[in-house]
């Protein structure tokens, strides 16, 4: 691995720590001028530098925060929740500028600590259960990786996701977490809410096979 990749997984296991909180209810909702985000139109906030948009409410999921990650306002993570108590779900949003490294490469950086990246919902015994190429319309399949991983919360069983986009010089992660029980409606639901927001971003990504 050559020292731009080995530099980009350092700055990304970095960012993982100061990102841990969710931040207050009134920042799910606000975009202040010295964010990442601009506000947009019905609520929603828009990511400066890429154009994507988030929106404050969609597919039973509601943004909970917005969070600057580094000095220069540029990458940043959005979080939505749904549900509450033993149902409670939640999903991390983030986007890097990371160049020289795959979304494979991106995905190895993070799986060893994704658990640690939902503030409030601890879990244990965390497994790998799956991780592959994620087919995703009109991108390459070295572009998107996804894979998920079994955990506990107290005692309800979990299901831990981890996706990872290569955008050219944007790298783009969504985690989430959901109760197992809830795991084919949660997943069709973020599904649908990740694939409003990607459509709304950048178009270019690297060729690959």
């Amino acid at each position: 691995m050559n020292r731009s990749k080995v530099g980009a997984l350092a700055l990304i296991a970095a960012i993982a720590i100061p990102a841990l909180g969710y931040g207050s209810a009134a920042a799910g909702q606000t975009a202040a001028a010295s964010s990442p985000f601009r506000a947009g139109p019905d609520g929603s906030v828009i990511h400066r530098s890429t154009g994507i948009v988030f929106p404050r409410a969609s597919d039973g999921f509601v943004r909970v925060s917005i969070q600057a990650l580094d000095k220069r306002n540029e990458s940043a993570v959005v979080t939505y929740e749904r549900g509450t108590g033993s149902h409670k779900s939640a999903a991390r949003i983030t986007l890097v500028q990371i160049d020289d490294m795959s979304a494979h490469e991106h995905f190895a950086g993070i799986a060893p600590i994704v658990g640690t990246y939902f503030d409030g919902l601890r879990f244990t015994d965390i497994k790998p259960i799956s991780d592959g190429p994620l087919d995703l319309a009109g991108v390459a399949p070295r572009n998107a990786w996804q894979g998920h991983f079994t955990a506990v919360r107290g005692k309800e069983p979990y299901i831990l996701s981890l996706s990872t986009l290569d955008m050219g010089n944007w790298g783009g992660r969504v985690t989430a977490a959901y109760p197992r029980d809830d795991a084919p409606d949660i997943q069709q639901r973020l599904n649908a809410l990740v694939g409003k927001i990607r459509a709304t971003g950048p178009t270019h990504v690297h060729a690959g096979a």
